[in-house]
């Protein structure tokens, strides 16, 4: 199940591959930057982020991010295509290596389960995730991810049409990310 990689170029030129496979966690590869191949094919993927067993809380669409010294690995926890009934949030943890072990705020291991959310649901935005992090030309850091609008009827049964949003990424004096103001307009399918 080696879904949504993302790669991150490490700022002593490693390349970074994490992935992940909804029930069974979050891995991580080195890869050759030379070929974009597994640096070393014998070893075994880094595991470094767990579900945390419960079947409704699965995790998918990580992605990591370096900003001065802490590495940060932000996945998607819950489950989407549900409309408003969705559970999907973003949480992340960070390391000062960029193998881990990745920490929630609290100082558990996301591997057994910690995190820090970043995102979650407040109405009408319901179930946030999925998304990816870049930066525009003034080196900003800006999260792109999509939610289900409340306001807005779906399909069959579910209240919460698909909406894709872009949204600014600040930074706490504490080094955490945070989310900050939707940027421009939501875009819907």
């Amino acid at each position: 199940n080696a879904i949504d990689p993302d790669v991150l170029i490490a700022p002593d030129g490693r390349h970074w591959m994490v992935y992940g496979s909804y029930w069974s966690g979050m891995y991580q590869v080195e890869l050759d930057p030379a070929t974009g191949a597994l640096k070393d094919p014998a070893a075994p993927p880094l595991h470094v982020a767990s579900n945390t067993a419960d079947r409704g809380n699965p995790l998918e669409a990580p992605t990591l991010l370096y900003r001065k010294g802490f590495y940060y690995l932000i996945v998607t926890y819950g489950l989407a295509a549900q409309g408003i009934r969705s559970t999907y949030r973003i949480v992340c943890g960070r390391s000062k290596s960029p193998t881990g072990p990745y920490l929630g705020f609290d100082g558990k291991p996301m591997t057994e389960g910690g995190n820090t959310v970043l995102l979650r649901s407040s109405a009408p935005m319901f179930g946030p995730g999925g998304g990816n992090f870049f930066t525009n030309e003034k080196g900003d850091f800006l999260m792109a991810y999509h939610y289900y609008d409340g306001r807005k009827f779906w399909t069959r049964d579910l209240w919460g049409a698909p909406t894709l949003q872009i949204r600014n990424l600040v930074w706490g004096a504490d080094g955490w990310p945070l989310p900050g103001l939707p940027v421009g307009i939501d875009l819907k399918p």
